[in-house]
């Protein structure tokens, strides 16, 4: 991938193994310091300094897309420090201060920032499909809603031994 001044002229050139680059987006990181992003088809999301075009870092996302079929969009929530890619039906979520991957929603048409929410749809038939959206719950929020569902039951000792807690 090219990066390239108003003139034309090329500033540098990022790439990542040979794989072919999905989608890319300039983040915002602070004061005077802009990054590249760049989602490659092996899943790679790079992070590259917009002036000198230096790897910043680089983590790995459930984005898997060999054939490099489908293009990925960008959508930066700043106030949240969240990213939103978009794959096709599939939105992953980024958190910006930890660069991980905090979700991953499927048959999603993408994310709201006015309502909080994921819009969504089901296969009801090969005919129907039903439209519908959810809350983006923080992690507070879905530890409340857990406790309310199990009425908060405690995992025993062998349980809290098998998942590691």
């Amino acid at each position: 991938m090219l990066v390239l001044d108003r003139e034309g002229e090329t500033v540098f050139e990022v790439n990542h193994l040979d794989i072919r680059p999905l989608g890319s987006g300039v983040y915002s990181a602070g004061k005077n310091k802009e990054e590249l992003l760049v989602i490659y088809a092996d899943g790679a999301l790079c992070r590259y300094d917009l002036k000198t075009g230096d790897l910043l870092g680089k983590m790995q996302t459930s984005i898997d897309d060999m054939d490099g079929v489908f293009k990925v969009s960008f959508q930066f929530y700043l106030e949240q420090s969240t990213l939103y890619l978009q794959r096709q039906h599939v939105t992953y979520v980024i958190d910006l201060n930890s660069w991980v991957e905090v979700a991953t929603v499927g048959n999603c048409l993408g994310y709201n920032p006015i309502n909080d929410e994921f819009l969504s749809y089901a296969v009801v038939t090969a005919k129907e499909v039903s439209m519908g959206y959810f809350r983006h719950y923080t992690l507070d929020e879905l530890i409340e809603k857990g406790k309310k569902i199990t009425q908060n039951t405690e995992l025993t000792p062998e349980q809290r031994s098998e998942y590691g807690i």
